[in-house]
């Protein structure tokens, strides 16, 4: 029997169904859940917002199945497409307290804080379940890892020695009565980051400095290491040779790619921890990623030489409803450090006049970026330091909104 999941538990399930910003692929189409709900690119740079029971749009999660099949959480009830998001139907009702959902092909599992996990190996047309029960004591947190096509569940608990967590791995395939310890012995003894089979014989998993590889199914896996890399986080393999992942370090942080299995990596675009990569998805031409700081997501396709941003709010087709802001917002810019330029993004909740200053250290007003009535709804500016006269020396700057009696104030960091 599962022990209590208690402090760290609540924690991974605060962040699994938090309403941050997430992005992937389904198909060629780009699904894209956030504050203002779950969207699908219908074409290049034209999105719609998916509405579900009873006109619901408060999606908490969604999972990718395959090119044609996604799952979304929402409220009291599980949802499925096998249409590429064109449709979505309820499958099942959601008791007690969903501690993870994950999905694979045909398997679905859901695993539950009353340690009952439940399971389909027909796309969530019929369910069993089963309360666990593994050979640990006093552990006090448990994830599926991932699932390995066909039909392996992958299993992850944690024991905690004061602050040191110790993991174990565990695996089982159908009917999940029987859990193999594969701790020991095949490399997966770490902590994971990102967890994840491409294929049934290719896998990945990160933790903290390395990232193992396996090739053969998860029999033998093989550890490597990025350089100085103290965390590896959000990772992403299409393929053998083909992977992306954000890596923190001390002196050059950002999202790398590989196109040769980890023998190099490229930097595609520097970015600190606080503007992170929460999410990221790609196909063989194009890779996007959800920025953590400011919820926006990016699009390149020449590896990072340009970046596009993609807003579902702004691009929302002409036939579904443009959600109008219901609050006065000024958001962080990003990026930030920056040089030499920066987007600046601020909503408005009705028709007013805007204006955004940049001042100084002091106080001293350096530019006046707009000034002009708009009406409501969420923009973006681009602040570009070299419009202004004499340029600007790198330091820390502060941008303020204006819009009638809302003023909102920011900071951002010029770097040289």
């Amino acid at each position: 029997m599962l022990k209590k999941i208690i402090f760290l538990s609540i924690l991974f399930t605060v962040s699994c169904f938090a309403r941050e910003t997430s992005v992937k692929y389904l198909g060629n189409k780009l699904l894209i859940l956030n504050n203002d709900g779950l969207f699908i690119s219908k074409s290049k740079n034209n999105f719609r917002k998916i509405t579900l029971r009873n006109g619901t749009s408060e999606v908490k999660q969604f999972i990718i199945a395959d090119s044609v099949t996604a799952y979304a959480l929402a409220d009291d009830f599980l949802y499925r497409t096998t249409d590429q998001g064109e449709t979505w139907h309820g499958i099942s009702i959601i008791q007690n307290e969903l501690f993870q959902l994950s999905a694979k092909n045909n398997i679905v599992a859901l695993l539950y804080s009353n340690s009952e996990l439940v399971t389909s190996s027909d796309k969530g047309e019929n369910w069993s379940s089963r309360i666990l029960s593994f050979p640990v004591s006093d552990y006090e947190y448990v994830k599926i890892s991932t699932i390995q096509p066909p039909s392996k569940i992958y299993i992850e608990l944690w024991q905690f020695f004061i602050t040191c967590p110790r993991p174990y791995h565990f695996s089982s395939i159908p009917p999940y009565t029987n859990w193999v310890d594969i701790t020991n012995g095949n490399g997966l003894s770490n902590i994971s980051g990102s967890f994840d089979f491409v294929t049934s014989l290719f896998g990945y998993q990160t933790s903290y400095d390395i990232y193992s590889l396996t090739t053969d199914g998860g029999n033998t896996w093989i550890k490597k290491s990025i350089g100085e890399a103290r965390i590896l986080e959000c990772s992403l393999f299409l393929n053998v040779n083909i992977g992306y992942v954000y890596i923190q370090t001390t002196t050059d942080p950002g999202i790398y790619k590989t196109t040769n299995g980890g023998l190099y990596w490229n930097k595609l675009v520097g970015l600190d921890w606080d503007n992170r990569a929460n999410s990221m998805t790609a196909t063989d031409s194009t890779f996007v990623y959800a920025n953590a700081q400011n919820g926006l997501v990016y699009r390149t396709k020449d590896d990072g030489i340009s970046w596009e941003i993609l807003d579902p709010v702004l691009l929302l087709d002409e036939n579904n409803e443009i959600q109008t802001p219901n609050t006065f917002t000024l958001y962080n810019n990003y990026p930030n450090p920056f040089n030499p330029s920066t987007v600046i993004k601020f909503a408005i909740p009705e028709r007013n006049n805007v204006k955004i200053n940049v001042y100084d250290l002091l106080g001293k007003q350096i530019v006046l970026i707009t000034d002009k009535v708009y009406d409501a709804g969420t923009y973006e500016i681009t602040f570009n330091t070299e419009s202004v006269t004499g340029g600007l020396a790198a330091g820390i700057y502060f941008y303020t909104m204006q819009c009638g009696n809302n003023i909102q104030t920011k900071k951002m960091v010029l770097i040289k």
